[in-house]
Order: C-alpha cells, then structure tokens, then sequence
C-alpha cells in the first residue's frame, strides 16, 4: 500500500464596502478585480423595479455587458429547480471561469445566486449586493450559501465566499417595514450572542429604524457586519465556534419546514427561535439573565409572532429540528443563552429532546 498526503489552505480575502449611493464605487470595485466584462444580474422581480436598471446602467457605462435574470420574490423559490433553471442561461451567453455573477437582492437571492456560482464550472465569481437589512448585516456575510429540498432548509448547499460585498444602504429607503422588522431580528442576535449594549441599542432606537432613518441603520450594518466578519475569520467552516451564529436558527428551521416555507418568513421564524432557546435554557437551569420580556415586547411592536402555532407538537418540533445540518449520529446541538450577550453550544442528545423542549408549551398561542 502506497499514501501520498495532499494538503490544501483555504486562503480568501475580499473587501466588504459600505456606504450610501454608491452603485459607482461597488462598479469601480468589481472593475478593479479584473474579470471578464461579461456578467450576470440575478434578483428578484421587487428588487428589479427600483435598482435593476441604476446597476446595469452603471456597469454597462464601464464596459460590461449584462444579462438580467428576475425571479419570482419568496423562499418558496430557493429551490434545487429554480437553480437548475439558471445554469442554461449562463452557458448559452458563453460564461467561463472568469464570468461574475452579482446577486442584487435578499437573503433568498444571495443564498440562490451564490450557490449557483459555486456549481456553475465548479465556481464562477460571486459578488454580493445586498438590499434588505437581514441580507446586509447577516447573508451576504460569511460564504453561506445554498437551497432548500422539502426535507428541510438550506440542505443543500456549500460554503462560497463572495468575491466583493456592496453594501449600500440607500436601497433601504424602499424597503417595506415587515421586511425592516425581519432585519432587525438578525442584528438584535447578534447583540444578544456577543454584545449587549448593542442588543439594547436595537431595542432603543426602534423607532428610528422603523423611519428609515439611513444614518442609524448604517450605524446597525457596520456593527452587525463587524460582529459577523470576528466570527467567521475564527471559524469559515462552521467547525466551533460560528455556530453561535444559529442562535435562534436551530429552532426556527425547523418552524419554518412546518410552515412549508411560506406560513413563517424566516425574520419570523428566528424570532421564535430565539424565544424558545430561551425557554429551554429557563428550563435547563442555565439562563442566568432572562431578558424573555424585552425580547417578546420588541418582536410585538413590530407585530412579529411571540407564540408557537397550537397545531405543532412538540414532536413534530423535534422531528425538523432532526433535519439540522448541524447534527451528529445521536445528539442535536443548541445554541442556549445564558446571559444577555453571551450563548453556549449544548449537545443534546436525541432521546432528551422531548423533555429539553417541554417548555416550548410555554409558547403555544
């Protein structure tokens, strides 16, 4: 028997540019990276209507030329099929390895158009352009991507870091406040796995977010990205340490595959997440500040759902939570807070899930 050992890095830098009304300076920057000056636009038919045209415009006036791809708006959508459904169009314009593929929209765009850049030709480079808050300050950072399969969300897909991220927070203005208010789910668990002042700075100037209020909400992006960026620089791969990150996801994965992707948005659903991790914590003896009451009066004033719908038991709970990419063989790790910024990765074994995540009846509505 003869071995030979390969060993590879993982070596990946890119620049995460934030600021208002800067389509030209993100052009500039993609210029810069000196890739074909063919590429591809995907997003979505919401996004298209404001700042399809501006972005095309702008790249168009540096030399490249685009094809436009709008898909239908939704979860339901970030799907194996409509991932299938783009390849044919990138091969028919002549794509090669040198060929980027922007993302300008949500999370669901970037997860969909990123995991369509890291299969096309084995990888196509990937540039994010975010235009929701639960995009800037969360998705579009960290090289998550992928769709979801019927048995469960985000299933399939790899880690593939952006080549740029674009962060202009001008393409708030349009944003609707629902989609504002799902945003701010995300930034509020960041302040909540790893910085406390913050989590009450969210919870202080909600009604500035609320207006749109650009200065405040650039404040809210740079700290949530700085948050995320620490993170992930520690742990690209999700072996340790960013799973922090899924504080609230675990759980809300799972409701979100009870509603089948469509009863819950995903800024619902982690909201709930975050509660119920709370009640298992409470239950566990291990949550030594409760901050339950802030958080549920804060997803309320935003009219996000605080209850659990009566209709999903608590196995049918645990049987997608099971789904997680996160599992092992015998045991499901939680992400569980114990104090107002601070989280604990606590595996739990499969057999003690029903009595674990009794207090989720807490919950019911």
């Amino acid at each position: 028997m003869e071995i030979q050992k390969l060993s590879v890095r993982r070596e990946h830098a890119y620049e995460i540019v934030l600021g208002r009304e800067i389509f030209p300076q993100i052009v500039a920057k993609i210029l810069r990276l000196r890739y074909n000056r063919q590429c591809a636009v995907v997003t979505n038919d919401v996004v298209a209507r404001w700042y399809l045209q501006p972005l095309v415009a702008e790249l168009r006036s540096r030399g490249f030329e685009t094809i436009e791809i709008a898909l239908p708006d939704g979860e339901p959508h970030k799907t194996l099929d409509t991932a299938v459904s783009l390849y044919p169009r990138l091969f028919a314009a002549g794509f090669d390895r040198r060929s980027p593929l922007i993302a300008l929209g949500g999370g669901v765009i970037g997860d969909l158009g990123g995991f369509v850049a890291a299969t096309c030709k084995r990888g196509i480079p990937f540039i994010q352009i975010p235009t929701t808050i639960l995009a800037m300050v969360d998705a579009s950072i960290g090289g998550k991507v992928g769709v979801n399969t019927p048995e469960g969300k985000n299933l399939v897909g790899a880690f593939y870091q952006p080549a740029l991220v674009g962060i202009d927070v001008a393409t708030l203005k349009t944003l609707p406040l629902t989609q504002v208010a799902y945003g701010l789910v995300e930034a509020v668990k960041h302040g909540a796995i790893a910085d406390a002042a913050y989590y009450k700075f969210i919870l202080k100037n909600r009604e500035a977010f609320q207006a749109r209020d650009l200065d405040l909400l650039q404040r809210l992006v740079r700290r949530s990205v700085h948050i995320k960026k620490e993170i992930v620089e520690a742990d690209e791969l999700e072996q340790g340490p960013r799973a922090v990150l899924n504080f609230g996801h675990t759980f809300g994965h799972a409701f979100e595959l009870l509603g089948g992707f469509r009863r819950l948005h995903h800024g619902e659903a982690v909201g709930l997440g975050m509660l119920s991790a709370l009640a298992v914590a409470r239950g566990m003896g291990i949550l030594k500040e409760d901050y339950t009451a802030s958080l549920s009066e804060f997803l309320t004033s935003f009219s996000l759902p605080t209850t659990i719908p009566r209709e999903w038991s608590i196995d049918a709970i645990i049987q997608a939570m099971v789904q997680d990419k996160k599992r092992s063989s015998d045991s499901l790790t939680l992400v569980l807070p114990t104090s107002l910024g601070r989280v604990e990765l606590v595996p739990c074994p499969f057999a003690d899930l029903p009595r674990l995540l009794t207090p989720l009846r807490q919950l019911a509505g």
